[in-house]
């Protein structure tokens, strides 16, 4: 009855969405009373995943201020979102001529270092369900890779190589090299990249 109240929805609708919520484990139902629910065992696991980002994200910036000290040169950590890169840091460096970017912003995965350095990390079998019927690639610049093929090529050289590149890819007017970061288990969780003006 308090959600009905709260969310001002039919009492049906919100008996559902409660359901549905209980069912994924979102919430849990009160053992005495049946119209009573709590948070629930899910809750808990995404508050440690989100506590493992932010951990994450400051250790990053922590790393990348060590970058910027020694290059000046702008360097920006990243996590992948389906076919996206997501910027969670950045630390910029002290000259004029910059790169402009800011926390937050997301970019095709495949135009950017972090992003192929990322997809490098997966599976050939995920990297076809992720470009699903996506033959063709979004372009950012005329350098851009434009297809899956392309794509798949330019990630084994990746993977072989340790570290990737964007050569004016997402930006004429600038380079980037990225490698991995890797969490105590080596799982690749997310990639750092330094952005130099062409």
């Amino acid at each position: 009855p308090e959600i009905v109240d709260r969310l001002d929805l039919p009492r049906t609708t919100a008996h559902e969405l409660v359901n549905t919520i209980i069912y994924s484990a979102y919430l849990r139902r009160d053992a005495k009373q049946s119209n009573k629910v709590f948070l629930g065992p899910k809750v808990f696991e995404l508050g440690n995943v989100y506590a493992g980002k932010l951990e994450l994200i400051a250790e990053g910036r922590k790393v990348a201020e060590e970058i910027v000290a020694k290059c000046d040169e702008t360097v920006q950590m990243a996590i992948l979102d389906g076919t996206e890169a997501v910027f969670v840091a950045k630390v910029e460096c002290s000259k004029m001529v910059r790169l402009v970017s800011w926390v937050g912003s997301r970019v095709p995965a495949h135009c950017t270092a972090v992003g192929k350095m990322l997809l490098s990390s997966l599976p050939e079998s995920v990297i076809n369900d992720l470009y699903k019927g996506q033959d063709n690639l979004e372009k950012m610049t005329e350098n851009s890779i434009s297809s899956l093929s392309q794509l798949k090529h330019e990630l084994s050289v990746i993977r072989k190589r340790g570290l990737s590149y964007d050569d004016c890819e997402s930006n004429t007017d600038v380079r980037c090299v990225s490698a991995p970061i890797y969490n105590h288990t080596g799982k690749m969780v997310a990639a750092m990249s330094i952005s130099v003006p062409v």
